[in-house]
């Protein structure tokens, strides 16, 4: 529109008395009539405006009067200045940068421009070298104000090997911050800070700044904890307690003393227990309590909790039972975890077969796992998982919520992530010979949820759960009474009793797909909410029948 703006425009021009001390854009808006505040600014930010012969990207830069202005709208767009910044190490797998600080690590809009990945493309750029054509995996990330090393993977292979020394945080690492008062070297075994916004620990000193003494500290934390740990710093402008668990460590602090009158430190770091880190025996105690958690005087429905009954520390703590399942038993696959957001909402939309909700569970924790900054998926889940108590207790707790308008509207507004299972009971409790055969999406309920919230949709194909418990029959009498919907019979159950119920170790594949934009909010339009839920229903059956395509077994893909 900037274009459009000036193109009968003066191509040059003198500015007068009326503009003297004026900005910029308040004199192209005098030469544009009719034109808005945001074109004049664009066209300056685009590099088209020269004054005196000398590009100014600044619209609110001061003018005065017999200056020349000119708009050359052949000009080229101005190139980014690259922040200083340096590539530390790279080879076909890894590449190592130091970042400044001010520039993000990661988009956390999908408009953000400036951040590490961006410097990486742009330095290859001006180097002649294809800055596009070479993948980027995000495997870590530090804070925006913070500088220091950042890693990203060159290839899949690399993210998957660093994904698993970042997790199990098996790298040594090394922080540099400045402490108030004299720090000596020791070791200490501590919870660094607590992340508050008290006044106690947020509020600024009396002290002046200028007058408090300071010592350079290193805090160096031992590789192999699985807590994450960072480092605690004060600086003027405000608190960075940056720690949610206990850390041991080496305090190192130079020898001379500090610059200004000695005196104690003004903060003192809480002592609090090492918490253990999570097993098989406590994920599975952790299952079995949160199924107890159910009855009792006590008990509480899952939508009389907070937040639906959803626990975040719920996965991390059964993240060994859930790890066994995803990586050793279905050995899952997941594709296209790229096409998830870094940030916001979005709609995903899966398939959904096995008998057992196996592959919600999976989709669950596949995201929180494969995700470079492990976001958490809220699933929508049919009415009778709630209605056993046992049932209702676990699926709140990993994220599962009732599937409903009224429950999926404010997760979205929230940002979350939402999934859903148009199939619903059918799909679970298809036959064997129905298997990869798509029920009917209902009635389009989650496309008008889409067009209400306008998120986008991720059409998400599953591959290996139909498999795990070849339904050949149903008992529906006597289902009523434990809570489910139906008994399945399959070739192992009820004949081998409880052991019949295992799944068979299939593997899995996870594809999600391209984002599908939502249905235009128009009112008018009642069928473009069917159109696109037979879009996504399509895109899903495309990526069922190609990833079947490529199975050579059901048991080793």
């Amino acid at each position: 529109m900037a274009d459009a703006s000036a193109a009968h425009a003066p191509a040059e021009f003198v500015l007068g008395p009326a503009d003297q001390d004026a900005t910029l854009a308040a004199a192209l808006r005098r030469r544009l009539p009719g034109r808005s505040w945001s074109d004049v600014k664009r066209l300056c930010e685009s590099g088209k405006v020269l004054v005196d012969g000398q590009r100014v990207l600044d619209a609110a830069a001061r003018i005065s009067d017999g200056q020349r202005i000119e708009i050359r709208m052949t000009a080229p767009r101005p190139r980014p200045e690259i922040p200083d910044f340096s590539v530390v190490f790279e080879d076909p797998h890894l590449l190592v940068i130091e970042k400044p600080a001010g520039i993000s690590s990661v988009p956390y809009d999908r408009k953000e421009t400036g951040t590490a990945m961006d410097l990486i493309r742009e330095a290859w750029r001006r180097a002649g070298r294809k800055a596009t054509a070479t993948p980027l995996y995000i495997v870590h990330r530090i804070d925006k104000d913070t500088s220091g090393l950042l890693c990203f993977a060159r290839t899949r292979l690399g993210e998957r090997r660093l994904h698993v020394v970042f997790q199990r945080h098996e790298a040594d690492r090394e922080y540099v911050a400045v402490a108030h008062g004299r720090v000596e070297s020791r070791r200490i075994e501590s919870v660094l800070a607590v992340r508050t916004r008290s006044a106690s620990t947020c509020r600024r000193p009396a002290t002046p700044w200028s007058a408090r003494p300071s010592t350079s500290v290193t805090f160096s934390p031992p590789a192999g904890g699985r807590s994450r740990r960072r480092v605690c710093c004060c600086t003027r402008r405000r608190w960075a307690s940056t720690t949610r668990s206990p850390a041991s460590a080496w305090i190192s602090a130079p020898s001379h003393r500090p610059t200004s009158r000695r005196s104690s430190p003004s903060w003192r770091a809480p002592v609090a227990e090492q918490p253990a880190t999570p097993t098989m025996r406590s994920a599975l105690a952790t299952i079995v309590e949160a199924m107890r958690a159910a009855y009792g005087p006590d008990a509480q429905k899952a939508h009389q909790l907070p937040d639906n009954g959803h626990d975040p520390t719920f996965i991390e703590r059964t993240a060994p039972v859930l790890e066994f399942l995803y990586a050793k038993y279905f050995r899952v696959r997941m594709i296209g975890i790229e096409h998830v957001p870094l940030a916001g909402p979005a709609l995903l939309v899966a398939n959904h077969s096995g008998g057992l909700p196996y592959d919600g569970a999976m989709l669950i924790y596949g995201i929180y796992r494969e995700h470079p900054l492990h976001r958490r998926l809220r699933a929508l889940v049919a009415n009778f998982a709630f209605h056993s108590g046992w049932m209702a207790s676990v699926v709140a707790k990993i994220g599962g919520v009732r599937a409903s308008q009224e429950t999926a509207q404010p997760l979205l507004s929230d940002g979350n992530l939402v999934g859903v299972f148009p199939e619903g009971l059918k799909g679970v409790g298809k036959m064997y010979r129905e298997r990869y055969r798509l029920a009917r999406f209902g009635r389009g309920g989650f496309a008008r949820l889409a067009r209400q919230a306008q998120v986008p949709l991720l059409p998400v194909a599953i591959v290996g759960a139909e498999e795990i418990h070849p339904i050949v029959g149903k008992i529906t009498s006597l289902a009523a009474p434990l809570g489910i919907p139906y008994i399945p019979i399959t070739p192992t159950f009820p004949w081998l009793g409880p052991l019949g119920l295992l799944p068979v170790p299939t593997k899995w594949t996870i594809q999600i797909g391209a984002p599908i934009p939502p249905p235009p909010p128009v009112a008018d339009d009642p069928d473009g909410t069917t159109r696109k839920a037979e879009e996504v229903r399509s895109a899903i059956d495309t990526m069922i029948a190609a990833l079947l395509a490529q199975r050579r077994s059901v048991i080793f893909g």
